[in-house]
């Protein structure tokens, strides 16, 4: 199972996007939202931190609040995927690799954005190591998170 980690600011942006593609997964989930405008944090990583510490899933998904998961199957087949990866330290949907002169041909992703959703950089068709994680989505163990935060 998936914990999904969410620190959000603006609750009507959370409901139509993250919350609206989570209601339709195919798969059991747990959910933990951290509402940012009431807690003192002082950073992002406190409030993620203080998310992921209450996700009792085998891994710990940190998702921002304008995220659409684009299939009902998303958490199902990311869940498949990373069980397929030995030694598995972080995981997510968008990084960028060291070689290449430019930003789009460093760039690994499996997302499309803006409003003409257009894809950007390299498509990810099986799990790659990269230089730098986006944190728009990371997935990470548990067990990893717990040594690391």
């Amino acid at each position: 199972m998936i914990s999904v980690v969410c620190a959000y600011e603006n609750i009507q942006v959370l409901n139509n996007w993250l919350l609206r593609s989570l209601k339709a997964q195919t798969v059991e989930y747990e959910l933990i939202t951290v509402d940012t405008t009431e807690r003192g944090f002082s950073s992002a990583a406190q409030a993620l931190n203080f998310g992921g510490s209450q996700g009792k899933g085998q891994y710990i998904m940190f998702v921002h609040q304008d995220v659409n998961l684009v299939s009902t199957s998303w958490l199902a087949d990311a869940e498949a995927l990373l069980d397929t990866v030995p030694n598995l330290g972080i995981a997510g949907v968008v990084g960028s690799v060291e070689k290449g002169s430019s930003v789009a041909e460093r760039m690994r992703n499996v997302i499309a954005h803006g409003n003409n959703i257009e894809q950007i950089g390299n498509v990810i068709i099986r799990p790659e190591p990269v230089q730098t994680l986006d944190e728009l989505l990371m997935i990470i163990p548990r067990e990893v998170f717990q040594h690391y935060k």
